[in-house]
């Protein structure tokens, strides 16, 4: 039997408008799940970067600053 542990921790929930238990359900599609849920009200956030959309990430555009 496995256990699926679920991180908590206390952050601003937009939804109750205050700090409020938010967990960190498991997440199949990222290594660490950028989503929190509001323990209270159920809101989700997004806390950090996607791989994705981090800076730098996959961005191939380059700025040419040489004059």
């Amino acid at each position: 039997m496995s256990v699926s542990t679920v991180s908590l921790v206390i952050r601003h929930c937009p939804g109750c408008g205050d700090d409020r238990p938010m967990e960190q359900p498991p997440c199949a599609e990222h290594a660490e799940c950028p989503e929190w849920i509001c323990v209270e009200c159920g809101t989700a956030v997004l806390l950090g970067w996607l791989a994705v959309d981090a800076p730098g990430a996959g961005d191939s555009r380059r700025i040419d600053t040489a004059a």
